[in-house]
């Protein structure tokens, strides 16, 4: 990491909220269900965001590089919070998801503690139907269906079920479904290949742990 996680568990320590804040790192050997024992104990909830950005990567390679990421945290939460919900953040969603699911109902946990978090889709459709509408924002819940595939076209919004998008066009509605489906595309544009989304990730992780 650029900056170290402790670094960052002081920082956001000092914000005035009542939660304890305790950060913890490992090293790229070192495997979480070997060091993590005492963060993950207890837990109720676990959020991953993890894994290598599609960088140059083709989608094999990239599956094969996060699913290990990903297959290493869960067996971790597997042995030291078994009954927390697991909440990824780690892409291909659509592959990594159903292979962690699978991981857990062979260990005989229950598969459905695992989720995959499209939050993200979610948040930016309720804020693009705000920018069209120019409607209250807190007021705008835009159901979104399908899954979170690199390229974004499995996410679909359905703008019908919520009052204010279903005053859309047809015409306008079909735009920002192409909107959503490409919006990582857009803010890696605009980060100009050095980034992809991740403020507004980190939004809708918080967002997922809240609901749940």
């Amino acid at each position: 990491a650029m900056v170290p996680a402790e670094g960052i568990g002081c920082d956001v320590g000092h914000l005035e909220r009542r939660c304890k804040v305790k950060a913890y790192s490992l090293e790229a050997i070192q495997k979480p269900v070997d060091h993590l024992q005492e963060c993950l104990t207890g837990c109720d909830l676990v959020l991953v965001p993890a894994g290598v950005p599609n960088k140059g990567r083709n989608k094999s390679d990239l599956l094969k590089i996060n699913s290990n990421i990903a297959k290493s945290i869960v067996e971790a939460c597997a042995k030291f919070c078994p009954s927390a919900v697991v909440g990824l953040i780690v892409n291909p969603l659509n592959s990594v998801v159903p292979a962690m699911a699978r991981l857990y109902e062979k260990a005989g946990l229950d598969p459905l503690k695992i989720c995959g978090i499209t939050s993200l889709d979610v948040v930016r459709a309720n804020k693009f139907v705000h920018e069209e509408t120019g409607a209250k924002i807190e007021n705008i819940s835009v159901p979104v269906i399908g899954g979170h595939s690199g390229g974004g076209c499995s996410a679909l919004p359905i703008f019908s079920q919520d009052k204010t998008a279903a005053g859309l066009s047809d015409k306008k509605k079909a735009e920002l479904v192409k909107r959503v489906q490409e919006a990582n595309t857009a803010v890696m544009d605009a980060k100009k290949g050095k980034g992809t989304a991740t403020l507004s990730m980190a939004y809708a992780g918080a967002r997922f742990g809240h609901a749940v």
